[in-house]
């Protein structure tokens, strides 16, 4: 609980902060995509522990980075067709693939890479 109340505490402050720099509030400022890769590097990680967010974070820059040049590589090599993938559709095709493997990481490994299962489990008395 207090994790949550300190989280909130900084965003808030986050949040009074950024209209100051940037002199201007509108809602095109606040994009849902930064929300989304931020809880998804710290699912990725593991909640749980402390290094978790970190090793969520640099596996989150890697895998869109690795499958962008190895889609990139294959469809020069021509191991893809270009008919199938074409190097415009490269980048969408790359969060399609981080997507369902952040499913099928949630589903047979919800608490996250560093994560353990006791931390998942529920302490109902």
């Amino acid at each position: 609980m207090q994790s949550l109340v300190l989280g909130g505490v900084i965003g808030g402050v986050a949040g009074m902060l950024q209209p100051i720099q940037v002199q201007s509030v509108n809602p095109d400022s606040f994009d849902p995509a930064v929300t989304f890769f931020l809880y998804t590097r710290l699912v990725l990680g593991g909640v749980g522990r402390i290094l978790g967010p970190v090793v969520g974070s640099v596996l989150f820059w890697f895998l869109p980075t690795f499958l962008d040049s190895a889609l990139r590589q294959a469809i020069d090599a021509d191991h893809v067709s270009p008919e199938l993938i074409s190097q415009a559709e490269v980048g969408a095709v790359r969060f399609a693939l981080v997507g369902l493997a952040l499913i099928l990481l949630v589903v047979f490994r919800p608490q996250g890479i560093l994560g353990s299962r006791k931390e998942m489990v529920l302490s109902v008395r």
